[in-house]
């Protein structure tokens, strides 16, 4: 966490956390509604 800069196969992985995260509040959701 020293670095100013993240690299960027970290931001992709802090990118694909979120992704994932969304997606499965998305699936459950879609699973309330129907």
């Amino acid at each position: 966490m020293a670095e100013s800069k993240p690299s960027s196969q970290q931001q992709q992985n802090i990118q694909h956390n979120i992704h994932s995260r969304f997606i499965k509040v998305c699936i459950r959701m879609n699973a309330h509604s129907v």
